[in-house]
């Protein structure tokens, strides 16, 4: 639910995150089973809050009409329903959502990029049995 704190909007989004997790493999050493502890790094979703100046923002009601900065602060103070948009919403769609929604165009944000995947733990070397 977006929220109003010192002239900002807030609202929360998920992003998705690399992640370093260790697990437990089984692998063969000197024809041994052994169990060893690897580094992967997988994909996951983190709640990430962002933020947008109030008066940058362009907010309609359900018949398009525009609401400004200090009555969309007003309204955010209550649980009003809200659509944030990338863009303007169609006409033909806005009927369908009920008479006190929100639509709030949100400035184009540039996503912040992911950072680095790690490098990749190398694989201990392979070890043949000893023949006797």
């Amino acid at each position: 639910m977006p929220r109003v704190e010192k002239g900002k909007m807030l609202w929360s989004e998920l992003q998705l995150v690399h992640v370093t997790e260790e697990i437990v493999v089984e692998v063969e050493v000197n024809g041994m089973k052994v169990q060893e502890k690897r580094a992967v790094t997988v994909i996951k979703t983190a709640t990430v809050t962002k933020s947008a100046e109030l008066k940058t923002l362009k907010a309609t009601d359900t018949n398009g009409k525009a609401i400004d900065a200090d009555k969309l602060a007003e309204l955010l103070k209550d649980k009003t329903p809200v659509v944030l948009l990338p863009g303007p919403m169609p006409e033909k769609h806005r009927g369908l959502f009920k008479d006190k929604t929100v639509f709030i165009e949100l400035p184009a944000l540039t996503p912040a990029p992911l950072p680095p995947v790690p490098a990749p733990v190398p694989l201990p070397p392979v070890v043949e049995p000893k023949k006797q």
